[in-house]
């Protein structure tokens, strides 16, 4: 259950529910019951409502990041394979000659 995970921030959010359904404008009232004592560290509970897109919550950042980050190891792998395809040649050469060497 994604609630029960522990925040590494100490501003955070949790996702409690999914409604599937469109919400009309307006003000909306939830209770909310103390289950877990907030008094001792000084802390309070609220809830929001939240749309979320493909990327995630509202911090399109790391999203980004992976995917920035991903394209630059594909093109690396890409150099890489050309390099090694234009080099193989002189590549096992040069093992040959150095096992001749040694015998």
């Amino acid at each position: 259950m994604g609630w029960m995970r522990t925040a590494s921030l100490p501003t955070f959010r949790k996702l409690y529910r999914v409604i599937d359904v469109n919400l009309p404008p307006g003000k909306y009232h939830m209770d909310i019951i103390e289950q877990y004592d907030t008094s001792s560290f000084d802390g309070d509970k609220a809830f929001a409502l939240a749309t979320v897109s493909w990327a995630g919550g509202k911090n399109n950042f790391l999203a980004i990041a992976y995917i920035v980050v991903g394209g630059i190891v594909l093109l690396a792998g890409i150099i890489f394979f050309i390099v090694h395809k234009i080099c193989a040649d002189r590549s096992q050469q040069a093992i040959e000659q150095l096992m001749q060497e040694m015998k």
